[in-house]
Formats: C-alpha cells, structure tokens, sequence
C-alpha cells in the first residue's frame, strides 16, 4: 500500500484493490476505518480509524486493556478493543 505496486500474485493482487479503500497509512502506522454498514447510520456515525495490531502485539495490547481498563469479560473486552484496534481474529485471541 505504500508503495502502489502491486505484487505479481494474481490472487493477491485482487484481494488487495478490493480492500485498498478501507485502509489508511498515517506517520508509518496502518489503519483501518471503520465506516457504518448501513446508509442511514453513515449519516450519524463517524468514521473510525482502528490500528491494525502486528501479530507479535497481539497479546501486549489485549493485556494491557484487559489490566488498566478493567477486568471484563470477553464480550466487554472485544468491545473495548474493537472500538481502538483491527485484527481479523481479534475476537478469538480476546477469549
């Protein structure tokens, strides 16, 4: 993404213009926004920027919301860490 190239992989290069739009580069972090699904919500909620966490993070960050932010429970804290950070599995690393 940040170079706008494309790898030589068919399937990957597909894969990535069909999701190109829903991420964001800022000071060398990645981000996905987060946009309402539903035409009508679009006009009341706004769009979020949600860090995309690195696998070898995974466990600090879910940690450390689990520990200064209090001790929830999974649905809780996938809450918590969905409205901050984006991992396709965060859901199941959360419990």
């Amino acid at each position: 993404m940040q170079t706008d190239e494309l790898s030589g992989n068919v399937r990957k290069a597909k894969a990535t213009l069909l999701v190109s739009d829903r991420y964001i580069t800022e000071d060398g972090l990645l981000y996905r926004m987060a946009t309402p699904r539903q035409k009508r919500l679009a006009r009341v909620k706004l769009i979020v920027e949600r860090l995309c966490v690195p696998t070898t993070f995974r466990h600090d960050i879910i940690r450390f919301v689990h520990d200064n932010c209090g001790h929830y429970v999974v649905q809780s804290l996938f809450c918590t860490l969905s409205s901050r950070f984006f991992r396709n599995t965060l859901f199941a690393e959360a419990s």
